[in-house]
């Protein structure tokens, strides 16, 4: 099963020093109510918008996990 749900790292005021990992457990609780045993990352994929500048929030990158263990 594939399901794709996520959010940023760091967004809520109250984690200023999130790691993805961590954002992936709390997005996945917030999002799905699913609480997170395991889970492996798969890979990463970046999003560059060429015609904006090069530090453009729109140029994002994006952490891919196989969650295994819930």
């Amino acid at each position: 099963m594939i399901a794709g749900f996520g959010g940023k790292i760091g967004d809520l005021s109250e984690y200023p020093n999130e790691t993805p990992d961590e954002a992936m457990d709390r997005e996945s609780d917030e999002e799905i109510g699913v609480k997170i045993v395991e889970k492996r990352k798969m890979g990463k994929v970046r999003f560059i918008f060429y015609q904006k500048s090069p530090d453009s929030n729109w140029n994002q990158e994006m952490r891919i996990y196989a969650i295994t263990k819930w």
